[in-house]
């Protein structure tokens, strides 16, 4: 009797042993998956904001609007107004954040304010993505180095940028969150309109008619 007492001990002994080592994997095996998650997010992030850093400061200040008006907006007296429908309008049509030319009606900063759960993805070496979500805020800040937003518009926006993931091993809240303060560069309006409109005051641009068109000779 008392070798089988001892001998059910041990076995309990050895599964509780088995059990706590099978743990201690499975947490390891988690959290290695959650550093790699925490890892492409980080480089997904990166992108997606150098994506919406790329796009047009303004509504006033995109391609079409600087040739058709014939001027670059120097202050932003003509900026859009955080109370415009314009700002934040297109956060629900489908704005593609990894590759802005494929949804064109998105074409400056504040186009996206207010987007929640827009998909975006990090690719791998193999061929695979792992699939993310982003949420984007943007609101006009007085200076680079301020936090508190600005009610009026500004030459500074800033845009707060979070990664989040379905993956059960992701944490609850948000893997990632960013933010950066951009700044309106009026030779960056220039080039991206002479880019694909054409200089102003040409005639024959995909953009339309300039005001400021110089009368072939």
């Amino acid at each position: 009797m008392p070798q089988s007492l001892l001998g059910l001990l041990a076995l309990t002994l050895a599964s509780l042993i088995s059990f706590n080592q099978q743990r201690v994997t499975q947490q390891s095996h988690k959290a290695t998956i959650r550093d790699e998650l925490e890892l492409a997010a980080a480089g997904t992030a990166q992108h997606v904001m150098e994506m919406i850093a790329a796009r047009s400061f303004d509504e006033a200040t995109t391609p079409e609007k600087v040739f058709r008006l014939g001027l670059i907006p120097v202050g932003a007296g003509s900026f859009t107004r955080t109370n415009d429908a314009e700002f934040g309008r297109y956060r629900n049509n489908g704005c593609d954040l990894m590759t802005p030319g494929n949804s064109m009606p998105c074409d400056d900063m504040d186009d996206l304010h207010g987007t929640r759960g827009a998909p975006v993805e990090a690719r791998l070496s193999d061929g695979r993505v792992l699939p993310f979500t982003a949420d984007v805020e943007v609101s006009y800040v007085t200076d680079p180095g301020s936090q508190t937003p600005s009610l009026v518009p500004t030459l500074h926006k800033r845009v707060d940028l979070t990664i989040n993931s379905e993956h059960a091993a992701a944490p609850i809240d948000a893997i990632v969150s960013i933010t950066r303060v951009v700044s309106y560069d009026p030779m960056k309006a220039d080039m991206d309109s002479e880019e694909r409109c054409g200089p102003i005051g040409t005639s024959g641009s995909p953009c339309g008619t300039s005001s400021s068109t110089i009368p072939a000779n």
